[in-house]
């Protein structure tokens, strides 16, 4: 055979033999790249569900202790004040309560973790209420302006980028082989960072499960106690005429309630407190650890302290607290003040509607009119709406709530309809200066006693605010007169302009007490 013949022959062998080679490391090198995008998606579809599972946890730990600061934690910091003066933490029994010491730093604290919650959970937006719930189970540092600025907790736990492109058949077998197995160690490398973090996220979610747990046990023996412990204040206070309690006016099985439902209460707001996440937000806190032995140690005597008190028989029953009246569908009364607050406004409406037919009676106005009524009508409907204020806030507890916010505001109306009828009724008087003085100096009197028991009785903040506008009739009422009697000015437009500036320091003064927002919910 001629050589050349042989020759092309071997050539064409060589070739196919190569091509078949390139073949099968370009097979090769796809099932690599597969295999290398298998592991990757495998390991991100764990993390993804594991870190669906610690966002879910953190977040049910964050409704929990938003609900126990707006309800148990929120009566507690209500009645301790009144009891700071009781002197407990010495008495005999006590002492293995010790570490449970709370004090008025510690319900200051309370007071500004619950600002702090109620704004972060004041959207109407729901992904922005669950990364609030867990954002405050994940970290205690947090303040109105690190709030605003707070990320998601793990937001920083992602699958690594892995850039996994095709097998290109413009490149040598070798080369694709190369790329193959770089993608696959990439991959791999990926996939142990994710294997890591799924880890955390596995150690986050059972520590945010045990403090959930943990505040939850707690929490109920706290309520008990607390509903209790309100309930003795509450009889020994004084319905409406508040007194400052003492340690003499408790038995010592009252004074040990209040030691157990203050040590309940300092262990509750050391859950509150603790953040289950590191400061960076990349693994557990070791703080977590140490607060969770510590508080699971003292369980037992804290659960045995709670059952002495609760099996104790006291002359005052519970109070009906928020907890107990959501779970009676009366929810929609607490921002009213509750059953007492409604009770007292039915009875402000009786009262009002009484004594306002008998107040008008002594007010001379005689041929007057208010626009196009006359203005005994309007005489009526603004004393109505005074008396029923203070008749409201007098029987009730309702300080802070939507109730004292109604008072307030139909008060201020009242009391500004009342200073046109005291323009025009003291304005007929001949020695109208020394009337107003005196008027001036009673009304400081009442309002200096009021502003005096603020912080004893209930309504007094109430009466201090109708009282203060009281005594500033006379001396709007002089600018009135200066205005129209001594510079000439018409009596209507001076009666006019010191009306609307009544009107606006009552406006002024209702500010500090509405939330638009909250009214318009």
């Amino acid at each position: 055979m001629p050589i050349p013949v042989i020759l092309a022959g071997l050539g064409i062998a060589l070739g196919a033999s190569g091509h078949a080679e390139a073949k099968e490391t370009n097979e090769k090198a796809q099932k690599l790249a597969k295999k290398a995008q298998e592991l990757y998606d495998t390991s991100k579809e764990k993390l993804e569900k594991e870190k669906n599972k610690t966002q879910l946890a953190l977040m049910k730990l964050g409704y929990t202790k938003k609900r126990t600061l707006d309800t148990s934690l929120k009566q507690f910091m209500q009645y301790y004040p009144k009891i700071k003066a009781v002197q407990w933490t010495e008495s005999a029994g006590l002492n293995e309560l010790a570490d449970f010491n709370i004090d008025m730093q510690d319900i200051i604290q309370l007071r500004e973790l619950e600002d702090i919650y109620s704004e972060a959970f004041e959207t109407s937006a729901v992904g922005a209420v669950t990364g609030a719930a867990i954002t405050v189970a994940a970290g205690s540092a947090l303040t109105a302006a690190t709030l605003s600025a707070a990320v998601t907790p793990l937001s920083m736990i992602a699958a690594p980028a892995v850039l996994f492109s095709a097998i290109s058949a413009s490149l040598k077998a070798d080369e694709n082989l190369e790329k193959a197995t770089q993608m696959y160690a990439e991959s791999e490398a990926a996939s142990e960072e994710m294997e890591n973090s799924r880890t955390i996220c596995a150690a986050v979610t059972k520590r945010s499960e045990m403090f959930n747990d943990l505040l939850t046990e707690l929490n109920g023996m706290f309520s008990q106690c607390s509903d209790q412990l309100a309930g003795i204040v509450k009889s020994k206070e004084g319905f409406i005429f508040k007194k400052e309690l003492k340690s003499k006016d408790f038995s010592n099985e009252e004074i040990k309630l209040i030691a157990t439902t203050a040590a309940l209460a300092k262990a509750v707001k050391s859950v509150i407190d603790t953040p289950i996440l590191s400061t960076d937000g990349s693994t557990v806190s070791y703080e977590s650890r140490q607060v969770y032995e510590k508080l699971e140690d003292s369980v037992p005597l804290l659960t045995s302290r709670a059952e002495e008190a609760m099996n104790t028989e006291y002359k005052a029953a519970p109070v009906l607290s928020e907890s107990k009246m959501e779970e009676l569908g009366l929810e929609g009364l607490i921002p009213w003040g509750g059953i007492r607050g409604i009770g007292a406004f039915v009875a402000g409406v009786i009262a009002a509607l009484i004594l306002s037919n008998i107040i008008v009676r002594f007010i001379p106005t005689a041929g007057q009119k208010f626009l196009f009524l006359k203005a005994s009508t309007v005489d009526k409907f603004a004393v109505w709406l005074i008396v029923c204020g203070m008749v409201t806030m007098f029987l009730g507890e309702c300080r802070e709530t939507k109730m004292e916010i109604a008072c307030k505001v139909g008060a201020g109306v009242g009391m500004l309809l009342m200073y046109i009828q005291y323009c025009q009724t003291v304005g007929n008087m001949k020695h109208y200066i020394i009337v107003s003085v005196l008027v001036c100096i009673l009304f400081n009197v009442i309002y200096s006693v009021m502003n005096k028991k603020k912080n004893l009785w209930e309504f007094a903040d109430f009466f201090c605010y109708v009282f203060m506008y009281a005594a500033m009739y006379p001396i709007i009422f002089l600018l009135y007169a200066l205005l129209s009697k001594a510079i000439g000015i018409p009596s209507i437009i001076g009666l006019i302009v010191t009306t609307l500036l009544m009107g606006f320091m009552i406006l002024g003064s209702l500010f500090q007490y509405i939330n638009l927002e909250e009214l318009g919910q």
